[in-house]
């Protein structure tokens, strides 16, 4: 496995990747900010702040120290679910008062992800937990605004890939195939006027029966049938997840969590039909899927699955739950970027391939048998 202390060989932006911050707040609120570097702690500690005085000079401090892996981590502290840096305006009071530089690391690098790949190059792509994503694709390109952040990235990255990649249950392989498989599914998400289901297929046939090539036919389904005890499993879960919230006073958690349970029961309810209403190809959905899509591939986000067929697999469910929670969210009128935009948000914040292991081995099973399933389909 690359040491990610030994250096990077290069640094591989996914290719007309854009972003622009459009101060939402939606990554101040409900996450674990941290661990804090020193040099962060001296320039607060330095600084009299005019925002948020009261929380972030008075008894409590704007630190706390908290568990995180076994270890004692220095965190930012919270006040409610939203970070005590973050304004009423939604805009952070360091990077107002202090500047961009002052902020942490996490801090400043979000919402870029950073894979160390045992070829040593750096794979850089977006998270897309980001509020504000279906606005912000529009903006600078990635490769004119990365340089001045490129050190902080590299010395954080977000995961390190492993050499040996297991495809399924069986079939292993070293990263260097699993990297062409890879390069395939982005060559098939570059294919123009197809809509998400098609290119899901083709992901799904890429895995299963790489001689067939991108079989990019016209598909309506997203989530197959057996794809029902995936689903089942989540309703529980979603509501198990939302009391730990709720405990521990995360209102933004609680939240989201709710949302997935309700989508989740949906599905149930309607008993899996085939194919999203009202998200068929050229609607508010297909771009902002196509960008998830790349976005986890590149980034090799299903490394973090314990198979990728299995993270497949979990994607082609989540994308189905967040299109039908964005028909939800948007209720009688037109779904548009926005509701989507927030569908995925909420599933991909709660559901990430790296937890798809704690749902258990019958659920990780089930997300292969999807993927064979779209692929058989075709």
């Amino acid at each position: 496995m690359k040491d990610p202390d030994a250096g990077v060989l290069g640094v591989s932006i996914l290719e007309g990747a854009r972003f622009s911050c459009q101060g939402t707040g939606a990554c101040c609120s409900g996450y674990v900010y941290g661990p804090i570097e020193d040099a962060v702690v001296r320039a607060v500690e330095g600084h009299r702040f005019t925002e948020n005085a009261e929380h972030i000079h008075g008894p409590e401090g704007a630190f706390e120290v908290v568990d995180i892996d076994g270890e004692p981590t220095r965190v930012l502290r919270r006040v409610g679910p939203r970070c005590v840096f973050l304004g009423a305006d939604n805009l952070c009071v360091i990077h107002k008062e202090l500047g961009a530089r002052a902020k942490p690391a996490l801090c400043r690098a979000y919402p870029l992800n950073v894979a160390l790949a045992p070829d040593g190059i750096a794979y850089v792509s977006l998270n897309m937990e980001c509020g504000g994503f279906h606005v912000g694709c529009d903006g600078a390109p990635l490769e004119e605004t990365l340089p001045d952040d490129l050190p902080v990235l590299l010395a954080h990255p977000t995961m390190v890939v492993p050499e040996v990649v297991r495809i399924d249950g069986d079939i292993t392989v070293d990263f260097e195939d699993a990297l062409a498989l890879e390069q395939t599914w982005l060559a098939d998400l570059e294919i123009d006027a197809v809509g998400p289901a098609t290119l899901l297929r083709a992901l799904a046939v890429r895995m299963v029966r790489p001689q067939d090539g991108p079989a990019i036919t016209p598909a309506r389904g997203w989530a197959p049938a057996n794809a029902h005890p995936i689903v089942t499993a989540l309703v529980p879960w979603a509501e198990e997840e939302r009391q730990v919230a709720l405990a521990e006073g995360n209102l933004v958690d609680v939240e989201l969590h709710r949302r997935v349970g309700v989508a989740a029961e949906a599905w149930l309810a309607e008993q899996a039909p085939r194919g999203t209403p009202g998200l068929q190809a050229g609607d508010a959905g297909d771009r902002l899927t196509r960008l998830h899509l790349q976005n986890v591939i590149f980034g090799k986000a299903l490394h973090k699955a314990p198979t990728l067929m299995a993270g497949l697999g979990l994607e082609v469910v989540k994308l189905d739950l967040a299109m039908r929670l964005a028909l939800l969210l948007a209720g009688e009128a037109p779904v548009t970027p926005a509701e989507v935009n927030e569908g995925l948000r909420t599933l991909n914040r709660c559901l990430r391939p790296s937890g798809l292991a704690s749902l258990g081995d019958e659920v990780v099973e089930c997300c292969e048998r999807v993927v064979r399933a779209l692929a058989d389909e075709a």
